[in-house]
């Protein structure tokens, strides 16, 4: 048996080697004295990777000062992309606190998609207001009111002639969606789904 330290053991059986606490060891060697007792093989095993490998000295120069080359050339582009990106996420930050906006990604791509659907909502509002002012009034014609609502315009138009109201409903059925019509005197109040 063989100690390997203070407190623990080796002990070979049938050639079987078992790692053992060191209280249950009789008559043990030092490691030590064991190992100085082995007798190493004369014979040796040479390994020569590079024994066909013919490099003039010029070469081997040329092919360590491009290695050198590449690795400052990716240190200077890891160190100015590294800058770039701290660069980067102070500005987001800085905006994030400026526009008291939410922290995580999630609360922000949520707050982009409520943004851009209101966005489409007032765009197709715009285009629904310019084609209703753009109706062809005659002389004499005029605006009494023009109100926006949730889903609906409802707008008023004083007319020359009552029987206009038929030509001008023409026109805004071209785009726009008409709930309601009617033509009081000469008056006519038209409300349009938007």
């Amino acid at each position: 048996s063989i100690s390997i330290n203070e407190k623990v053991g080796m002990l070979c059986t049938n050639g079987i080697w078992s790692v053992l606490p060191r209280q249950y060891l009789q008559n043990t060697l030092p490691i030590a004295d064991v190992l100085k007792k082995i007798e190493h093989p004369k014979e040796k095993i040479s390994i020569d990777i590079f024994k066909n490998f013919v490099l003039e000295e010029a070469q081997l120069y040329k092919i360590i000062a491009s290695l050198v080359a590449l690795m400052v050339i990716y240190s200077v582009e890891h160190w100015v992309l590294k800058k770039e990106f701290t660069i980067a996420s102070l500005t987001q930050y800085k905006i994030i606190d400026d526009y008291a906006l939410p922290k995580t990604s999630m609360q922000l791509e949520g707050l982009k998609k409520d943004l851009l659907a209101e966005e489409k909502m007032q765009t197709l509002l715009r285009q629904e207001i310019k084609h209703l002012l753009s109706l062809p009034l005659m002389e004499g014609e005029r605006w009494v009111e023009f109100t926006v609502k949730k889903n609906t315009i409802a707008l008023s138009i004083v007319l020359k002639d009552p029987k206009r109201a038929e030509e001008l409903k023409k026109v805004i059925a071209q785009k726009n969606q008409i709930t309601s019509i009617k033509v009081v005197d000469t008056t006519m109040h038209v409300e349009v789904k938007l």
